[in-house]
């Protein structure tokens, strides 16, 4: 045990330092703000019981002000919901009200939970006094444990033999991120362990398998119901210490987080539910990630689980799906004979004329639907994009041949339209469902035949998003491997702005910044951290790990002309792919499948957005969108009774809420983003998390 740990270990002193919450419609009311910045007080300003809650899910204030006049006198309501919750209940928090002289809505708001209260006007000296007071006790009250640091798995047991050695008595908690381990300890030996739905040793290896964790020591008498057993704690350490480093080694032993799980045999009869569990997803296009943190066992029981499976000859590892894009393209259409129908379409689609004009009186058109055609698969991760794509495909068909394109009805949100430009020159257009639709993954199969080309619409670039994403590629490549775009698709919002979604880095709530703004820095509205908008098609090679020989562009999908050259571009790529020699790429050879141009990050020529370089200090306004990270919501608060109605939330400028010579300390920080309460609907997110905790 080194000094440094010891000293941090009997460390009796309070620290006061901390953030004040403030939620209120306008972060001036009673002079709040300016009164806590002028004592030096670390204040952050929400307002909305919303943005609030948000910011709760992320950061633990000190004390919480709530005016209890904040979105039309839902104060209250929000603090009975908040006791109501046991992650809150020892939060300190204040309300403020302009009260009669009689002090009642003050009073009521003591009776439902809160600590303590103000009525307008107050004196400002004493409300600073009291604040600071309040300060004081309540960091002094979150202090009682006589331990508490944090430290890697190397530490842990160190810090457990001094409980030994020390001969301590009490409760020793230990966490990691949302893991929590609860051991108590008497006279320095360990006499429980728990963890959910775990108990015994097998917590205490669990405990050591993390990283890093977070320990809290608070010396308390044990009664006879807190010893379930009586173990010298260096004892078991040294039983647990081998199963944690079996577990080291096999974890660097797993797959690539993007390889690919083929099936070999079926599963064992004996395996457990969690193991067989983990098999089928692995056949349905999880990650390596997501396999291991999505079967309801720890991390080291499923990393082990994993591990079996390979290695007892259940599942077969392969490469992750877009590896040898190029080479795999070019083996795709070998044999397939279909350069000279896709030239024939490629002609008839250079012809359409653009600016389209279409005809009110065009008539669907009666087609053979018999005949054999290449099919262009076009999917994406939004539904309405994918619509407004479709359509101006169709626009652009209508204006050529003056009838509308015949629709095939394949599946729910599923449908074949067929671009018959007579002389049997056809190609059909199969939009299949979004990639979170849970039919999507189990039905693949049944959607590629005669698949000459896919684009995929990748319209957010959250985690979530991205996580379905990879999934949809581990199973279409395992039947198509031809050309395969990805399109960053500019769709205008209401607001007039081409946006796209991503995770906050530091919070992990996802937000919708706008494209055109990529390399501006600002705030995140709920974690109030900086961050700089990046560039949306190297996020999305990013996210997606996209390999360099894969084609990505930005394409206003809405533009006739756009949509006409992409299409053109794509089917120059497999005309090229289709007369490409596999040995010159297996030689290492420089084949360029870009139908004449380079279509690695490529924006369509009248598509150009203006990059710019980062400016800290600019503050112009910009939408965002706070939506789902479901590990961050609390699921024991009712949302309905949180939000009354969430949908009659309104979007709001951030001109209106943001004072734009703030500082960091104010109310959302730099005005490059803001909470969108239109887009973030707790109800999903505490749902989602329930059943994920469950």
């Amino acid at each position: 045990m080194s000094s440094k740990q010891l000293n941090i270990i009997n460390s009796n002193e309070t620290d006061i330092s901390g953030v004040i919450l403030f939620v209120s419609d306008n972060s001036e009311n009673y002079g709040v703000r300016l009164l806590l910045e002028h004592a030096k007080i670390n204040v952050q300003c929400r307002d909305s019981i919303v943005s609030g809650f948000q910011y709760l899910m992320v950061d633990e204030p000190v004390i919480l002000i709530i005016d209890l006049a904040v979105e039309n006198n839902k104060g209250l309501e929000f603090l009975k919901k908040l006791r109501r919750d046991i992650k809150f209940q020892k939060l300190a928090i204040i309300t403020l009200i302009k009260d009669d002289d009689f002090y009642t809505a003050g009073i009521d708001s003591l009776n439902h939970g809160a600590d303590y209260f103000f009525s307008f006007p107050f004196i400002n000296n004493f409300f600073i006094a009291q604040v600071t007071r309040a300060m004081h006790r309540f960091a002094a009250m979150g202090d009682e444990a006589a331990l508490s640091l944090n430290i890697t798995n190397k530490e842990l047991p160190g810090i457990l033999q001094y409980f030994e050695t020390e001969m301590k008595t009490g409760h020793v908690t230990v966490k990691y991120n949302e893991q929590v381990a609860n051991f108590a300890v008497f006279n320095g030996r360990m006499v429980s362990a728990s963890m959910g739905e775990l108990n015994g040793l097998i917590v205490l290896t669990e405990a050591l398998c993390w990283p890093e964790t977070s320990v809290v020591f608070a010396e308390d008498e044990l009664t006879d119901s807190d010893k379930d057993f009586e173990y010298e704690i260096t004892s078991v350490l040294m039983n647990c210490v081998v199963e944690m480093d079996e577990y080291n080694e096999v974890k660097d032993l797993l797959p690539d987080e993007n390889a690919c799980f083929h099936q070999s045999k079926d599963p064992g009869i004996d395996m457990p539910q969690a193991q067989v569990d983990m098999f089928y997803g692995a056949l349905e296009g999880y990650s390596t990630f997501e396999l291991i943190n999505g079967v309801g066992v720890t991390e080291r029981q499923a990393t082990m689980y994993l591990h079996q499976l390979i290695t007892d000859g259940f599942l077969t590892v392969e490469d992750p799906p877009l590896n040898n894009y190029q080479t795999n393209c070019i083996k795709y259409y070998e044999h397939s004979r279909i350069e000279d129908k896709i030239v024939q379409v490629r002609a008839a689609i250079a012809n359409i004329v653009v600016p389209i004009s279409l005809s009110s009186k065009a008539q669907a058109s009666v087609t053979d639907w018999i005949s054999p055609a290449n099919k262009i698969v076009i999917s994406g991760d939004n539904l309405d994009h994918m619509n407004v794509f479709m359509k101006t495909l169709m626009d652009l068909y209508t204006s050529h041949v003056k009838v509308k394109p015949p629709i095939h009805q394949k599946s729910r949100n599923s449908f074949i339209t067929r671009f018959d430009f007579g002389n049997k020159v056809l190609i059909d257009i199969l939009m299949l469902p979004d990639v979170s639709d849970p039919g999507l993954m189990r039905n693949l199969h049944d959607y590629l035949e005669d698949v000459c080309a896919v684009i995929h619409l990748a319209s957010a670039q959250d985690q979530e998003t991205c996580r379905a994403t990879k999934r949809f590629h581990r199973q279409i490549r395992k039947e198509y491997k031809g050309t395969f775009f990805h399109i960053v698709p500019r769709v205008m919002s209401n607001q007039g702005k081409f946006m796209f979604k991503i995770n906050c880095l530091h919070c992990g709530f996802k937000l919708a910044v706008d494209m055109d703004e990529a390399g501006f820095s600002g705030d995140c509205p709920v974690c109030s951290k900086s961050l700089a908008i990046p560039n949306s098609m190297d996020n999305l090679t990013h996210c997606l790990t996209l390999p360099d020989d894969l084609p990505i562009a930005m394409v206003e999908i809405a533009e006739h002309e756009q949509v006409r050259d992409l299409i053109l571009m794509l089917l120059d790529t497999v005309i090229k792919s289709c007369a490409a020699d596999i040995d010159d790429v297996t030689n290492g050879s420089n084949t360029d499948l870009g139908g004449g141009q380079s279509v690695k990050r490529t924006q369509i020529e009248i598509a150009q957005t203006q990059q710019f370089k980062l400016d800290p200090n600019l503050m112009e306004p910009s939408v965002i969108t706070v939506d789902d990270d479901v590990e961050l919501i609390n699921d024991s608060i009712n949302p309905d009774e949180l939000l009354d109605d969430p949908a009659n939330t309104q979007e709001r400028e951030l001109n209106d809420v943001l004072d734009m010579l703030s500082d960091s300390t104010s109310e959302h920080g730099s005005g490059k983003f803001r909470a969108d309460e239109t887009d973030f609907d707790i109800d999903d997110l505490i749902n989602e998390a329930s059943d994920t905790e469950d």
